[in-house]
């Protein structure tokens, strides 16, 4: 794995692979979180599409490959099993924008990342909430599950209030 400056910001990270040897290049100028992300995502890449010899993350690709390699790049850094159970914890915290905090800083992920794996992990959540033990989920994609016409859990804004400015008036 190497860092490297791209001229883009866009460009997140490249995974180039060779017969004798493959790399993982990451944009230096991202943030720490934006970087894990990247090298799971590239990582995911190498490990589920060895017939690919050449993945480029510029964060406008929708193929199936990439959704695949977001996904397994999620499930890295903010595994399910122990995800949700924290997760059900937060609604009840009165500060929801701490919880927000605190999760993207115990898991080295971006806010943005924690709000996305929520939205993601909806069915998941909506079973989990009523009783389903979390080794009992049902995993299914978006997609399917529209498809299927099943229920969607609360997304991150049920679970995370975004920041707000109140004015306060005192009648003068």
């Amino acid at each position: 794995m190497r860092l490297l400056d791209f001229q883009s910001t866009r460009l997140c990270g490249v995974l180039i692979r060779g017969e004798f040897l493959s790399q993982i290049a990451l944009n230096q100028n991202a943030s720490l979180p934006s970087q894990r992300f990247t090298l799971s995502h590239e990582l995911s890449h190498y490990l589920l599409h060895q017939n690919h010899t050449q993945f480029l993350c510029d964060g406008c690709e929708r193929s199936p490959l990439e959704w695949q390699a977001n996904e397994a790049a999620a499930e890295l850094l903010l595994p399910y099993r122990i995800f949700l159970p924290i997760l059900s914890n937060i609604r009840s915290n009165s500060n929801r924008l701490s919880g927000l905090l605190e999760l993207a800083q115990r898991f080295g992920v971006s806010t943005q990342m924690v709000r996305n794996r929520v939205e993601s992990l909806s069915y998941e959540l909506w079973q989990y909430n009523r009783g389903v033990p979390v080794d009992k989920l049902k995993l299914i994609s978006r997609s399917r599950q529209t498809r299927l016409g099943l229920p969607r859990g609360p997304g991150p804004d049920y679970y995370f209030s975004r920041p707000s400015i109140t004015v306060w008036d005192d009648g003068v």
